[in-house]
């Protein structure tokens, strides 16, 4: 049996083999002189690597320049997807690729942007701004991740489960059921938060469902539940993980029912409403982690200050190179900023 590295994906409680392919993004944004941008995206990874949670840009907000599934690897079945969108000066830089139909455009990856030019006497500046918002990460995964004993971990992962010494494996689901458990706590916390400020569930209420839902968790996930499922045929592994993950939210579900007093099926679902939403994006930051950015920005005149790399052959071009895991709990700001002479 081959061992992931991250046992428990946020938000779903699942023991999959992770081995996420890596989509590369690249985008070359061109300016012209009256502040119109044209903006040239391409996407390239296994096809597995285009699906949800992932939103990709679609027509008709976007032209389809080109969608080829190379097949000739049975094994590695690639897809290349370019597309085309110009916007008209004044209008915002699209934010995101999610719409309504595809993915939760709040919690999904966003990049607000903003182009504008002014002149002063005999110049004309050009500005270029971008902000890769930082996707949430060390409440759920960092403090999980700090709970494990890296070393007991690697012996566990060279050798599996069932082949490192009794003190090994009884440390090691002691501490995978640690990890589980706190999880699954910040998810619960995280759904019951979004039902405080978007709902007006109280405070109060709210943690009174969480000391509730305490005996569910701790009774749920312990080290001899995780091993007979680990024993499990791989096929059936996530399947009994999704199972326990389902089984825990309809518990909080109903837990939150009973605090609604009047309204129990409107509480529930909203509360389903904010699980998915939740959910999605944890699962979003997981899918993230494997993507590379590249972008490229070319503006009239030359380049006179950016936190980018110059391209030392074009004057007024810029680029940043980053990944998914760039994003943990920080933002990635881009800038640049031309002059032409008139």
């Amino acid at each position: 049996m081959k061992w992931p590295h991250r046992l428990f994906i946020p938000a779903m409680l699942a023991v999959l083999a992770v081995t996420q392919g890596c989509l590369t993004r690249s985008e070359e944004i061109t300016v012209d002189r009256d502040g119109r941008a044209t903006i040239v995206a391409e996407f390239e990874g296994e096809v597995d690597d285009f699906g949800p949670p992932i939103s990709l840009p679609a027509e008709p907000d976007w032209e389809i320049l080109s969608d080829v599934i190379d097949s000739s690897d049975a094994d590695k079945i690639e897809r290349n997807l370019k597309v085309r969108r110009v916007v008209p000066y004044g209008e915002p830089l699209p934010e995101t690729y999610a719409t309504g139909e595809r993915g939760d455009p709040k919690a999904s990856l966003r990049f607000p942007g903003e182009i504008r030019y002014w002149k002063e006497g005999g110049r004309t500046f050009y500005e270029f701004k971008r902000t890769y918002l930082a996707r949430r990460y060390f409440r759920f995964n960092g403090e999980a991740e700090s709970m494990m004993d890296k070393d007991l971990e690697k012996r566990v992962l060279e050798k599996g489960i069932f082949e490192v010494s009794e003190e090994d494996r009884t440390k090691y689901l002691a501490l995978l059921a640690r990890q589980a458990q706190h999880r699954q706590r910040e998810l619960l916390s995280e759904i019951l938060g979004m039902l405080v400020l978007e709902h007006g569930l109280p405070v109060s209420v709210k943690v009174n469902i969480q000391q509730q839902a305490e005996p569910y968790i701790v009774n749920a996930i312990t080290p001899a539940k995780l091993l007979a499922v680990l024993a499990m045929d791989e096929d059936s592994i996530g399947a009994e993980f999704d199972k326990l993950a389902r089984d825990l939210q309809q518990s909080f579900a109903g837990l939150v029912m009973s605090a609604a007093g009047s309204d129990p099926a409107g509480s529930g679902a909203r509360f389903e409403t904010a699980r998915r939403a939740v959910e999605h994006e944890y699962k979003l930051t997981e899918a993230l982690n494997s993507n590379g950015f590249d972008v490229h920005v070319r503006l009239p005149g030359e380049i006179v200050t950016t936190n980018g790399e110059r391209d030392r052959e074009n004057p007024g071009a810029v680029g940043w190179t980053f990944g998914g895991e760039d994003l943990h709990d920080r933002d990635i700001p881009l800038h640049a900023l031309s002059v032409v002479e008139d």
